[in-house]
C-alpha cells in the first residue's frame, strides 16, 4: 500500500512539474553579417568563456506545465566569435582568463567575458515549445592587465507561433540570441571606450542607408524637424553622453527630431548684434532626464552654461543639448530614460 502510494505521488509530482525537453538556441550564424554601421575598431581582443559556464545547463518554463533545457554559452559560442569578429581584426579565444602567453602573443587589447540571462514562456496549454524567449546579453570587457573598460548590456527577443515552430522547436529562442547578438554588434562598435582617443566612431556612409543630417539653427519662425541618426543604448552606470564639436549628429537608427523656435538672435559678421539678419535659437527646456545628462558630461569636461536641454517633445524617446564652457556640445538620445551617446 505504501509503496502504491509512493508511486501515486512520483506520477502527480511529475505531471505537475512536466519535463524538460532539451532544444539547442544557436541563432542562424548567417544572420550575423558584417558590421556595416561604424568603420572597425583598431583592437584585437580575446574573450573567456570557463568550460564549467560553456556546459552550464539551463533550464526555463515552455509549454503545457513542460519546461526546456539548454546550454546557451556553448549554442551562441560560434556565433558570438562571428560577432566579434565583425568589430576588431582579430579574436582569440581564451584557455583561461589570465592567458598571458596569448594575450601577448596576439597583442590582446581588450577582454571580454560574456555573461548571458535567458528566460522563456508560452500561454498554450497543448504544445511545450516556448513561444516567448529572451536572451539578456551582457560584455564585461577589461584592458589585458584586467582594468575595467566597458560593460555593455542588450537584451534580445524572440517569438514563434506553432506554425512557425512545429519545423523547429528552438524558434523563439534561436531568433532572441539573434535579436541579442546583432543589438551587441551595434553596441560594441558605436562604443567610444574601445576607441584609442575614446571619440565616437565614424558612420560608414558608403554602407549605411540612413542619410546623416546635422541639427541645424531654427530659420523662421514654425517648429523644424530633422531626421538625427541616433546610437543605440549602451548601458554603462546609467545614461552616458559623449563629446561632439561641429560635427553633423551621426549614429545608427533615425529619430525625428523637432527645434522650437525661440527669441531671435541677431548677429553680423563681426559678432556684434545686427537688426537685419535673423537667426533662430533653441529654446532651452528641461526634461526629465537633464539632471543625469550634466552629472555624466561632467566626465567629459562638460560643464557651465544652463546644462542639458531638452529638443524635443517629451515622451519616450527624447534627445538633449547641452553647451560647454569650452565651446563643445554634448548629444544624448534617451529611450524610456535610457540615453546613448549621439555625435
Amino acid at each position: 500500500m505504501r509503496i502504491s502510494n509512493l508511486i501515486s505521488s512520483i506520477i502527480i509530482l511529475a505531471v505537475l512539474t512536466g519535463c524538460a525537453h532539451p532544444i539547442v538556441i544557436s541563432p542562424n550564424i548567417e544572420k550575423i553579417g558584417q558590421n556595416t554601421v561604424t568603420q572597425p575598431i583598431n583592437k584585437n581582443v580575446a574573450y573567456y568563456i570557463a568550460e564549467d559556464v560553456r556546459t552550464k545547463e539551463v533550464i526555463t518554463p515552455g509549454g503545457g506545465g513542460d519546461k526546456v533545457s539548454y546550454q546557451p554559452y556553448r549554442d551562441i559560442e560560434t556565433a558570438f566569435y562571428k560577432m566579434l569578429s565583425t568589430v576588431f581584426p582579430n579574436v582569440t579565444k581564451l584557455k583561461t582568463l589570465n592567458d598571458v602567453d596569448a594575450i601577448s602573443k596576439n597583442n590582446v587589447s581588450y577582454i571580454i567575458t560574456p555573461v548571458i540571462v535567458t528566460d522563456s514562456s508560452s500561454p498554450s496549454p497543448l504544445t511545450w515549445p516556448p513561444t516567448k524567449f529572451s536572451a539578456e546579453l551582457t560584455c564585461n570587457i577589461t584592458d589585458a592587465a584586467g582594468n575595467p573598460v566597458l560593460s555593455a548590456k542588450v537584451s534580445g527577443e524572440g517569438a514563434a507561433e506553432f506554425d512557425e515552430f512545429k519545423k523547429d522547436f528552438a524558434m523563439s529562442g534561436k531568433r532572441a540570441t539573434e535579436n541579442a547578438l546583432l543589438k551587441m554588434q551595434r553596441a560594441l562598435s558605436t562604443a567610444p571606450e574601445l576607441r584609442s582617443d575614446g571619440s565616437m566612431p565614424v558612420i560608414n556612409r558608403r554602407e549605411s542607408k540612413n542619410e546623416q543630417t546635422p541639427v541645424s539653427a531654427v530659420t523662421n519662425n514654425q517648429p523644424t524637424t530633422y531626421s538625427v541618426l541616433a546610437a543605440p543604448v549602451v548601458e554603462q552606470s546609467g545614461i552616458r553622453v559623449a563629446l561632439v564639436s561641429g560635427n553633423p549628429v551621426t549614429a545608427a537608427a533615425p529619430v525625428e527630431v523637432t527645434v522650437m523656435p525661440a527669441t531671435p538672435l541677431v548677429i553680423s559678421n563681426n559678432g556684434a548684434q545686427n537688426t537685419n539678419t535673423k537667426i533662430q535659437t533653441v529654446e532651452f527646456r528641461q526634461g526629465v532626464s537633464s539632471v543625469t545628462v550634466e552629472k555624466l558630461a561632467k566626465k567629459y569636461g562638460c560643464v557651465g552654461g544652463k546644462g542639458a536641454g531638452l529638443i524635443t517633445p517629451q515622451g519616450p524617446v527624447e534627445v538633449y543639448r547641452m553647451a560647454c564652457d569650452n565651446g563643445r556640445t554634448f548629444m544624448a538620445k534617451c529611450e524610456m530614460r535610457q540615453c546613448s551617446a549621439m555625435r
